[in-house]
């Protein structure tokens, strides 16, 4: 996550968020991390709105940029790195 904040690189930025946040609530679902989906996510940080936007932002840039043919704008991530890191906390304190 740092390493793609220095570089200022949105899409690496968008999917180490990602992968973090799946590797924190894999062991929720008895899951490999990489089998998790957003909805995943939100069971465990539960429907707080302000981390349910973060984590669902993050989702929609990394959803976009495998599954989609037009590039999408992932500048506006790093604004939410506070919020992050908010919901990587939460994640961990349920481990």
């Amino acid at each position: 996550l740092r390493s793609a904040l220095r570089a200022q690189d949105p899409f690496r930025f968008a999917d180490a968020a990602v992968r973090a946040m799946c590797v924190a609530c894999a062991p929720h679902f008895a899951a490999e991390a990489r089998a998790l989906v957003c909805r995943d996510v939100l069971a465990v940080v539960g429907e707080r709105p302000a981390m349910a936007d973060v984590v669902r932002r993050f989702f929609a840039v990394v959803d976009a940029t495998r599954f989609s043919a037009s590039p999408t704008d992932a500048r506006g991530l790093f604004s939410l790195q506070p919020g992050l890191e908010q919901v990587l906390k939460e994640l961990e304190t349920k481990l």
